[in-house]
């Protein structure tokens, strides 16, 4: 287990669910390096994503989604469950960054990146 028995529960939000306080959850638990997870259901993809964190600031992620991921995503991360969940470490720094609904991401979005 990535976090480990001790990990705080920042929660499940469920489609429709106002994110804010699972996410502050988890961004409190990751700035004072607190063990934590926190996972989003999404009913319009059919698909969750969830985080988790160690003592240590490392963050890993996990998306499900009914519909397979793309075989090209082989190169930069881990596919599981015949193509259907995407895994991996979020890169270092990590930042972890708020979307429009609220969810947390530890990718920036495209708009942002450094060109």
């Amino acid at each position: 287990m990535f976090a480990g028995t001790q990990a705080v529960n920042c929660g499940r939000v469920k489609p429709g669910q106002d994110a804010s306080t699972s996410s502050g959850c988890a961004l409190a638990a990751f700035q004072h390096r607190k063990p934590f997870y926190v996972t989003y259901d999404d009913a319009w993809r059919w698909d969750s994503s969830g985080l988790t964190g160690n003592s240590e600031g490392d963050i890993h992620f996990v998306v499900y989604k009914v519909t397979k991921f793309s075989e090209f995503v082989r190169d930069f991360v881990e596919l599981a469950d015949n193509n259907r969940i995407i895994f991996g470490a979020c890169p270092k720094p990590v930042t972890l960054t708020r979307t429009e609904s609220g969810q947390l991401t530890c990718v920036k979005p495209i708009g942002t990146q450094k060109k």
